[in-house]
C-alpha cells in the first residue's frame, strides 16, 4: 500500500465513522423526543381548572395598609377603604376592626376594650356612617 492509498483509506474510514456517528446521534435524538412526547401535554389540551392552578399572583402588600390592635394585625388591601378607616378616631377604629375583620361580638369587644356592649354597638353603627361619608368623599375626589 502506497502512502497515497493509505491516506485515502484513512480519509474514507474517518468519513464512514462520522456518517455512522451522525446517523446514530439522530436516532438517539428521535428516540428521546418520542419519549418526551409520550409524557408531555400541550397547555391548550389542559382543562381550565388545571391551567388556573399553575398561575400565581404576587401579594407582597402593594396598595395595602396594616392596622394593629393589641396583638392582632389587620391588613386592608383596598386603598380607599384603608384611607376611610384612617379617618376614624382610634377607639372607634378598634371597634370596627374587631367586629368586621376579626369577627368578634359586641360582648367580646366590650370585654377587650373595657366597654359596655351598648357603647360598642353605638361606636360601630356611627362608624359605619362616618365610613360611608368618607368613602363618598374619596370617590368624589377621584372623579374630579
Amino acid at each position: 500500500m502506497t502512502t497515497e492509498e493509505f491516506v485515502t483509506y484513512q480519509e474514507e474510514t474517518f468519513d464512514a465513522y462520522c456518517k455512522w456517528l451522525i446517523q446514530n446521534e439522530g436516532k438517539n435524538a428521535r428516540r428521546e423526543l418520542s419519549r418526551h412526547e409520550k409524557k408531555e401535554v400541550v397547555f391548550s389540551a389542559l382543562p381550565e381548572t388545571v391551567v388556573a392552578g399553575l398561575s400565581y399572583t404576587d401579594s407582597y402588600g402593594a396598595g395595602s395598609e396594616t392596622f394593629q390592635i393589641d396583638e392582632d394585625t389587620v391588613t386592608i388591601k383596598d386603598a380607599a377603604l384603608a384611607k376611610a378607616l384612617a379617618t376614624l378616631p382610634e377607639n372607634w377604629l378598634d371597634v370596627v376592626l374587631l367586629f368586621y375583620f376579626l369577627g368578634k361580638t359586641d360582648r367580646q369587644i366590650g370585654a377587650d376594650l373595657h366597654l359596655t356592649p351598648d357603647v360598642v354597638y353605638y361606636r360601630r353603627k356611627h362608624s359605619l356612617g362616618k365610613l360611608k361619608k368618607a368613602l363618598k368623599e374619596l370617590d368624589d375626589d377621584a372623579k374630579r
